[in-house]
C-alpha cells in the first residue's frame, strides 16, 4: 500500500515542471489527485492542460481498492470565449502569481486521506508550480506547523482555479481516444 501512495503522489509532483522554459502553448496544468487509504477506498487523479488558444485535454483516473487497476477516461475540446478569460482572469491575480512554488511537504503523520493540487502556468518566460498537500486526521489542527499553514495558505489561494477545473470537469463532454497522455512526466509535452 505505501508503494501505491508513493506513485500516486509522485503523479501529483512530479507535475513540477518549474524552472523549465515554458512551451508557448501551454496556458495552465492542473492536477489533482486524491487517495481513500481505508479497504474500502480508492485512488483518483484527473487532470487538465488548456493551451493558450483554449483547446484542452482532460484525464479522470480512478482505482478502486483492493483493485490493482485504474481506469482511464480522456476528453479533448476546447474552453468558450468566456471560460478562457475566465482562466487568464485567475491566473493573472497577483495573489496566485505571488505564491511560492510548490514543494512536497512531508506528511505530518499516518493519514487515511490525502488530497493534492499542484498549478503549473507561465510566469516570465519560465513554468512555475504552485500547490498544496492536505492530511485528514494526520494532527490536530492545534499544533499545525509553519510548512501546514503554508499549505492551507496555498489551498485558499488556489481554491478559485480549482472550482474553475470542477466546472469544466461538469461540463457534458464527448470522451476521446487516449493517443498520449498530456498528464504523464514522459509526454508533458504533447508528444
Amino acid at each position: 500500500m505505501r508503494k501505491l501512495f508513493s506513485l500516486v503522489f509522485a503523479s501529483v509532483a512530479y507535475a513540477s515542471l518549474a524552472g523549465q522554459s515554458a512551451d508557448t502553448s501551454l496556458l495552465v496544468r492542473i492536477t489533482e489527485s486524491q487517495i481513500n487509504a481505508t479497504p474500502q477506498g480508492g485512488i483518483s487523479s484527473d487532470c487538465i492542460v488548456v493551451s493558450t488558444d483554449g483547446q484542452f485535454h482532460l484525464e479522470r483516473r480512478l482505482q478502486q481498492l483492493p483493485d490493482p487497476t485504474a481506469s482511464l477516461r480522456t476528453y479533448d475540446s476546447s474552453l468558450t470565449d468566456v471560460q478562457l478569460q475566465w482562466i487568464h482572469n485567475l491566473l493573472g491575480q497577483d495573489r496566485i502569481q505571488e505564491l511560492p512554488t510548490f514543494v512536497m511537504p512531508e506528511s505530518p503523520g499516518p493519514t487515511l486521506l490525502r488530497r493534492g493540487v499542484t498549478i503549473d502556468f507561465t510566469q516570465d518566460g519560465v513554468v512555475k508550480t504552485v500547490g498544496y498537500m492536505g492530511w485528514a486526521g494526520a494532527v490536530p489542527e492545534s499544533s499545525h506547523t509553519p510548512v501546514q499553514k503554508s499549505q492551507e495558505n496555498a489551498e485558499i489561494t488556489l481554491q478559485p482555479l480549482v472550482d474553475w477545473f470542477h466546472k469544466i470537469e461538469e461540463t457534458k463532454l464527448s470522451p476521446s481516444q487516449p493517443k498520449w497522455s498530456a498528464c504523464s512526466p514522459e509526454h508533458s509535452n504533447g508528444e
